[in-house]
């Protein structure tokens, strides 16, 4: 995705672009991280449901990304 977002930059745009993407990148896997601790946590003392539940957390992501992958590139 970074060699995909500096080809397509004008020269003078591919700094704020690459700074972006690592800004976006960053942001997505500490918002996940915390929804992911927050299920754990709420499940209280239950490890295996707060198992299940983060694991449905890392499941939906990635179906997410694949659908999503499909689309940009149908």
């Amino acid at each position: 995705l970074s060699v995909l977002t500096l080809g397509l930059s004008a020269p003078h745009e591919q700094g704020r672009n690459a700074s972006a993407l690592q800004l976006s990148d960053a942001l997505c896997s500490s918002a996940a991280l915390a929804i992911a601790g927050a299920l754990f946590n709420h499940a209280g003392d239950g490890a295996v449901r707060g198992y299940l539940l983060v694991l449905a957390v890392a499941l939906s992501l990635s179906l997410m990304g694949a659908v999503l992958s499909r689309r940009a590139f149908g």
